[in-house]
């Protein structure tokens, strides 16, 4: 696994995922049990570059940088993998304080859009980019004002600053190349 530093994750803007089993909160922490040894991060156009390195590490790098986690807290999604009534699809939380220890990765956080319940199956833990604040219109996993995201904006991303388009590059392809999947890039 890769041991990339603050600085490497800024320029590249690469945003993190951690998933798990099992998730429990007692509306104050929310803790990640048997969270994967691994954080995954990926960054969007142009760069696309695509990762992972050890949990263990990404917690230590938590208060590093100028514009920290620790002095600027991530919005992050907590996407529920189960299908059931009694779960919301997905939480929009503020995180702070990171704890990695036998029982799991736990978080302090702050909910601003959706429920965080006492205990869940699979998840998936979608967390911003270091170094960047974003508005509570952008943030991992959101879409803004089309309801499936965290803020009250307008979704066009006027808080990032542009960067140049991609032609013939999907979402799909992406996933592709991040899952391993077999298959060529069709061109348009």
């Amino acid at each position: 696994m890769s041991e990339k530093t603050v600085e490497d994750l800024e320029a590249e803007e690469s945003m993190f995922v951690q998933m798990a089993p099992g998730v429990t909160s007692d509306g104050a922490r929310l803790t990640l049990h048997g969270v994967a040894p691994g954080t995954l991060y990926f960054s969007d156009r142009p760069q696309r570059v695509v990762g992972h390195m050890a949990t263990a590490h990404f917690v230590e790098l938590w208060g590093e940088g100028d514009n920290s986690f620790e002095a600027d807290p991530p919005n992050a999604m907590l996407a529920y993998l189960e299908s059931d009534a009694d779960l919301p699809n997905a939480a929009v939380v503020v995180l702070t304080e990171p704890r990695l220890d036998v029982g799991g990765l736990s978080y302090a956080f702050d909910v601003l859009k959706g429920a965080v319940p006492s205990a869940a199956g699979p998840v998936s833990l979608f967390i911003d980019p270091f170094g960047m604040p974003l508005s509570r219109s952008r943030c991992a996993g959101c879409g803004g004002a089309s309801g499936d995201g965290c803020g009250e904006g307008s979704g066009d991303g006027a808080s990032r600053r542009p960067r140049p388009k991609a032609p013939g590059y999907s979402g799909l392809e992406a996933s592709r190349a991040v899952n391993g999947a077999a298959g060529s890039r069709k061109s348009r």
